[in-house]
């Protein structure tokens, strides 16, 4: 195997711990909170509540992974591999067949792929999150975070991308404590 694919796969398997809040991942959530106060929210929650369904994902986001995994969904998607849906881009870390579901339903998925850097941007991932919320009234926040993390509402288990045995929803708690 080539030296760059061992490269590429560490970039996408960086595991951090989170025990509380270092100055570098403070510095990281009040950026992304300042931020998305500054956008419209249309949803029943307030911006701290819906903040924690994301911040998790955005503290292990990372711009160079974004540009490998959007490399390897065009990849897939041209080669006729499905597996191209389930890669996650931007800020929120937001699969393809998640994006389409929440905001695209009616564009077709070369639509989306020839608009990836549009759909990673934060403010249009707010807007997919925001429409997220709205197609699911019936849920807590709680099982907002669940079925965001795992697809599924009542699940929760070990979120594998920290080193620290907590679950997606403890992460979230840990961090949004750091605010």
């Amino acid at each position: 195997m080539s030296k760059s694919f061992f490269i590429i796969l560490l970039l996408l398997s960086n595991k951090i711990t989170i025990k509380n809040c270092s100055d570098v991942e403070k510095s990281r959530i009040h950026f992304l909170y300042n931020e998305i106060k500054t956008l419209e929210n249309n949803t029943k929650f307030d911006v701290k509540d819906i903040f924690q369904i994301i911040i998790p994902e955005y503290i292990l986001f990372s711009e160079k992974t974004d540009f490998f995994e959007k490399k390897v969904i065009k990849v897939y998607y041209y080669s006729g591999l499905d597996s191209f849906k389930k890669i996650s881009i931007g800020p929120f870390q937001m699969n393809i067949d998640f994006i389409k579901n929440n905001y695209t339903k009616k564009k077709e998925y070369s639509e989306i792929i020839d608009g990836l850097d549009y759909y990673s941007s934060l403010k249009v991932q707010w807007k997919i999150l925001n429409n997220y919320i709205n197609q699911n009234l019936d849920l807590n926040l709680r099982q907002l975070i669940n079925k965001y993390n795992s697809g599924s509402v009542n699940s929760e288990f070990e979120f594998a991308k920290f080193n620290n045995n907590k679950t997606y929803y403890e992460i979230s708690q840990t961090l949004c404590d750091c605010i």
